[in-house]
């Protein structure tokens, strides 16, 4: 967790959390990066991951400016 508040505090990090349904997808990070290279440098910050524990895609996305997430 220590890990996310930093990245959210950097504000790169913009939403985080598991998925609940029964999947082999664990959650979702949603990063407010210019690459997927930023990306996959802020992914590597994270212990599950650089561990090897768990495992990740990227995906592009894009929002209109000042969509809120509640």
């Amino acid at each position: 967790m220590a890990n996310i508040t930093r990245l959210f505090k950097q504000e790169k990090l913009i939403v985080a959390g598991p998925f609940l349904d029964d999947t082999s997808w664990r959650g979702i990070f949603i990063f407010d990066a210019k690459s997927k290279e930023e990306v996959e440098e802020l992914l590597k910050t994270d212990p599950a991951i650089s561990s090897g524990r768990l495992a990740y895609e990227i995906h592009p996305w894009m929002t209109q400016k000042g969509t809120c997430f509640k």
